[in-house]
């Protein structure tokens, strides 16, 4: 019984051997974002090294945003878990110009019905209507900011069901190449009296379609964010803020109530698929 109990561990052993994962080669950077793209929500995230920020993109399940903490780290190690039992292994390593920056797992048989972000909301329907308002022309003005030649703008603001997609655009007018860092949404009071905190109520897209990391000279990009449906207080305004990435050129554009409920038209039934 004993020789038999030895043979089967041995087997089992040699089985596991056999179905090995490769682990694939990752680059990072402290200034990029690295995107890994998932035919299914990840449910587990385990780094090497505390030189590795990984998070799961705002909103979106199936998506991790991968950056490196400090520059020149030792190569280290990721491990990334989906919710089908597929298990992701990377050899991460530092490169101040990383490439690929997007890496997309879907398409291997995978329905993209079954991709979904959070609330239920699918993910499928959200970026084929975020992919039909993105090169609509303009039906908005004035909701825009400049910061040195960098301009964000809000072109459009259309309604469906609960959501609202704000089509926006950011243009660099500059010479000089406008990396991004981040951009964000929330609702700020209309006062900002010295000593006085202000506060302000963070708004969390629900998806980012095709928005850019970054935008060259003289250069522009169109891009979607979608929202929950809302409205803005009184005595509030709505702001975008946008970062750039070891700079100071930072434009902040702000709505009033007023405008985005004039601004915002219905999607026709047609296009919500």
């Amino acid at each position: 019984m004993r020789v038999i109990a030895g043979f089967l561990l041995v087997s089992t052993f040699q089985a596991h051997a056999q179905t090995g994962i490769e682990s694939m080669n990752l680059e990072i950077s402290d200034n990029k974002t690295t995107n890994l793209v998932y035919p299914y929500p990840v449910i587990s995230v385990d780094r090497g090294s505390a030189n590795v920020l990984a998070q799961k993109a705002t909103g979106v399940e199936n998506v991790l945003q991968i950056k490196a903490a400090t520059v020149d780290f030792e190569e280290t190690n990721l491990t990334v878990i989906t919710a089908d039992g597929k298990l992701y292994s990377y050899l991460v390593s530092f490169n101040i110009t990383p490439y690929p920056l997007n890496v997309n797992y879907k398409g291997n048989g995978t329905d993209d019905s079954l991709m979904e972000v959070s609330d239920g909301l699918n993910a499928s329907v959200l970026e084929k209507t975020a992919a039909f308002v993105a090169p609509r022309k303009k039906t908005v003005s004035g909701l825009a900011d400049d910061a040195f030649g960098i301009n964000l703008s809000i072109t459009g603001i259309y309604s469906s069901g609960d959501l609202f997609y704000f089509q926006a655009n950011i243009g660099n007018n500059s010479n000089i190449d406008f990396d991004i860092d981040q951009l964000r949404v929330f609702i700020r009071d209309d006062n900002r009296a010295k000593r006085t905190a202000t506060q302000e109520i963070e708004i969390r897209p629900v998806y980012r379609y095709a928005e850019p990391t970054k935008i060259s000279s003289q250069a522009s990009q169109n891009f979607v964010l979608v929202l929950r449906k809302f409205t803005i207080p009184n005595k509030k305004h709505l702001v975008f803020q946008l970062f750039e990435s070891r700079g100071g050129r930072n434009p902040e554009l702000k709505i009033k109530n007023r405008k985005l409920i004039k601004a915002v038209r219905p999607l026709p039934e047609q296009t919500i698929l």
